[in-house]
């Protein structure tokens, strides 16, 4: 799975709210379009930019540049099988805690994402 990173929104909710800045350690967000339901500002998500591998790599899927509804995508967000991770659900992207900076690789197990309401226990 080359390029992927982590990256954190920008923003969730625009005009077209199927697409969102993700800060992944460089200058520019990049424009991602999905359509993943558990989406919001600030979350860290993984990021497969474009020219990954994604699922088996004997299969040879890269993820290219392309417009969706009119609106480039430079990449896609990452799910659970993607990643191999256990668990996750159909149009869930794959996150991480706040520990985990955007840029950085994805670890190899899916890690525990406390939850904001968790803190208050």
């Amino acid at each position: 799975l080359l390029p992927v990173s982590l990256g954190s929104l920008r923003r969730a909710a625009s005009i077209n709210a199927e697409y969102m800045g993700v800060e992944i350690g460089e200058a520019d967000p990049l424009t991602i379009v999905t359509n993943a339901k558990n989406l919001e500002e600030g979350l860290n998500v993984v990021v497969a930019q474009v020219g990954a591998i994604i699922g088996d790599p004997d299969d040879g899927v890269k993820v290219k540049k392309m417009a969706v509804g009119g609106i480039a995508s430079q990449g896609m967000l990452c799910d659970f099988g993607m990643l191999g991770w256990k668990g996750g659900a159909k149009s869930v992207a794959a996150t991480v805690p706040d520990s985990f900076k955007p840029g950085s690789r994805p670890p190899a197990e899916r890690p525990r994402v406390v939850k904001p309401t968790e803190y208050a226990r």
